[in-house]
């Protein structure tokens, strides 16, 4: 009898346990090709840099040591070259020691393109291209240039944020 109802216990729990939930958040990322190897980061942060004139719009994403951070005036959907789009790229070690450094390249057209934003939800659709020169950082490890192509961004910005 023992073994019988332990043996139901542990069903129930397991039966518990394995209940699966329908979530239908969405997932957010910034994509891109960087320096033509796959770069995927999940969750970027996001958010105003003034909340309360809701101009510039920051989003930041990270994938282990490596960060992309693109500021751009918002206008809505649309196209931003430089200087309405800034963005930079860096690396740390222990996610606080930098160790390189790279701002836009002034040689190439970087570009930022918001295909879709909702106001009421706060969500943006978009893609980029962006070139980085190196302005800190050994050449034996990190390269002069880094080139993100193809990239890809859905993020909702959260407004309730500020970002310097």
């Amino acid at each position: 009898m023992r073994s019988f109802i332990l043996g139901l216990s542990i069903a129930s729990l397991l039966l518990c346990a394995c209940k699966k939930e329908n979530s239908t958040k969405a997932e957010y990322t910034v994509s891109a090709q960087k320096n033509n190897t796959a770069w995927i980061a999940k969750n970027p942060y996001t958010g105003f840099v003034n909340t309360t004139l809701k101009d510039s719009t920051v989003i930041i994403a990270r994938i282990g040591e490596e960060t992309l951070g693109i500021k751009f005036k918002s206008k809505g959907a649309g196209t931003y070259l430089q200087p309405e789009v800034n963005a930079y790229f860096y690396t740390t070690v222990g996610l606080d020691v930098l160790v390189s450094e790279y701002k836009l390249s002034s040689t190439t057209t970087n570009k930022l393109i918001i295909n879709s934003y909702d106001e009421a939800s706060n969500t943006m659709k978009g893609s980029f291209n962006l070139t980085f020169q190196k302005t800190r950082g050994d050449s034996k490890y990190f390269p002069d240039n880094i080139v993100f192509t193809n990239g890809m961004l859905q993020a909702q910005i959260h407004s309730a944020n500020t970002v310097n």
